[in-house]
């Protein structure tokens, strides 16, 4: 059976519906994931490493949704200049922060290596043997 445009127009617009409705109900569970580790009373370094992750995860899959929508579709088509206007503030906001946050982090974690590399390095001097007398 062959489909006509219009009716392939109305089967992708149905399909586009069911991933989107799917995709808010992942964002929605992500959201109450979220809340029940906020929720958790004891949280030690590999406790907070673990939430660390999963945050992690669930922004990278927000990203790919985004990625993926854009990918099939022009943002000027997608939002209107108030929406853009709206949501551009917003996300400039969460990027910096996010890059205030690994900047941060980097810098401390290349400081502790520069640190341990300059004792590793020390030792190695200190310890190296004296040279064998060849006569």
């Amino acid at each position: 059976m062959q489909m006509t445009p219009e009716q392939i127009a109305e089967l992708i617009e149905a399909q586009t519906i069911q991933a989107n409705r799917q995709y808010l109900n992942n964002l929605k569970k992500a959201l109450e994931f979220i809340d029940e580790l906020e929720k958790k009373p004891e949280k030690d370094r590999l406790r907070y490493a673990n939430i660390v992750l999963h945050l992690i995860g669930i922004m990278v899959g927000s990203i790919k949704g985004w990625q993926s929508w854009l990918n099939l579709n022009s943002m000027d088509s997608l939002l209107s200049l108030k929406e853009l206007e709206e949501i551009v503030p917003k996300m400039e906001k969460l990027v910096k922060e996010w890059i205030e946050i690994d900047i941060s982090i980097t810098e401390a974690k290349t400081k502790d290596v520069e640190v341990q590399h300059e004792k590793t390095k020390a030792k190695r001097k200190a310890s190296k043997p004296a040279k064998p007398y060849v006569s």
